[in-house]
Parts: C-alpha cells; structure tokens; sequence
C-alpha cells in the first residue's frame, strides 16, 4: 500500500488521478475496519498473513476497479508472483 501511495502521488501529496487513489482507498477501507480483530502483531507468521491478505485485497480491488479480466497479480516486485 506504501509504494502505490508513493508512486501514484506528486512530491505535494497531490494523486496522480481518481484510479489510483480509489483504489488506495478502497483497499484500505476493507483492510483496516473497526470490526477486524488484528491479533498479534508481532509474530512473523501475523505479519505474512497480513501482507498476503493485503495483496488478496488490493489485486481485487484493483481488477474491480479497473475493469481487467486477468488472474496474475499487477507489477514485478510489489505484490507480484513468486517464482
């Protein structure tokens, strides 16, 4: 969510377009709900749950979002298949 954030906003904060930060929003809207329990933190095993279900989240969001009909995740590092 950081490097999306990052790319898809201007040195003044300023979104690049509506897209981008649609989905960021829509994404972190699902992600961090009051009603989600977040367990321990801490622990390696909670902190890969997370980031794959983070990935999960934002790969739907984005399809939903943009319309595209593909199964492979977006990009070449963040958020993309392991090999």
């Amino acid at each position: 969510m950081d490097l999306w954030k990052t790319t898809h906003c201007s040195r003044g904060g300023m979104w690049t377009d509506r897209v981008a930060q649609s989905i960021y929003d829509t994404t972190a809207s699902l992600l961090w709900s009051p009603d989600e329990d977040e367990g321990d933190q801490c622990s390696p095993t909670s902190r890969a749950s997370r980031v794959a279900k983070e990935d999960q989240v934002f790969q739907e969001v984005y399809r939903q979002t943009t319309g595209v009909k593909y199964s492979r995740s977006r990009g070449h590092g963040y958020m993309s298949n392991p090999k």
